[in-house]
């Protein structure tokens, strides 16, 4: 509704076509997709940085040395280098898991109910959106996991907002 009343406002009556070969499920589904997408570009340059500022780090810290544990136990030393390459493999798999969570099917055009009113609309939406006109139209409006997948990465979230820099 919010986004309706926006449109509404900026757009007059024009902005009743909001619902062509659309539902409002459609529109909420886009809407958040959009959001996740937005919020996942943010996430995936700032752990990009992140990355490259671990990389660099570690490549300074060949010769420094720190004990290495096991099992609770003094374990041969290792390098700092080799701590900070962990942490780079760790936030390599954040990456790959946020650029799928950036990249989910986009909703438009679905109109959740069997058969659209208008195919050749949801044809069109469809290969605007990069998205199956023949995918299963209820999974498709209701499917939340990609905002799961983001919401549930919190080292990649937290951790690049300025939580830790190295030096």
């Amino acid at each position: 509704m919010a986004v309706e009343t926006l449109l509404s406002r900026a757009l007059g009556e024009q902005s009743g076509m909001l619902h062509t070969a659309r539902s409002r499920n459609d529109q909420i589904a886009l809407d958040l997709r959009l959001h996740v997408r937005e919020q996942c570009a943010s996430a995936l340059q700032e752990l990009s940085t992140l990355l490259g500022a671990l990389a660099g780090r570690a490549e300074r810290e060949r010769d420094t040395l720190l004990p290495g544990t096991r099992t609770r136990q003094r374990a041969q030393p290792v390098s700092a280098a080799y701590y900070l390459c962990a942490w780079g493999a760790m936030f390599a798999r954040d990456l790959e898991l946020l650029r799928a969570a950036a990249a989910p099917e986009m909703p438009l055009g679905v109109a959740r109910s069997p058969g659209p009113r208008f195919p050749s609309i949801a044809r069109w939406s469809a290969s605007c959106c990069a998205r199956s006109p023949d995918r299963q139209r209820l999974d498709t409006v209701g499917d939340r996991d990609f905002a799961l997948d983001f919401a549930t990465r919190p080292r990649a979230c937290c951790c690049t907002r300025a939580a830790w820099r190295p030096t």
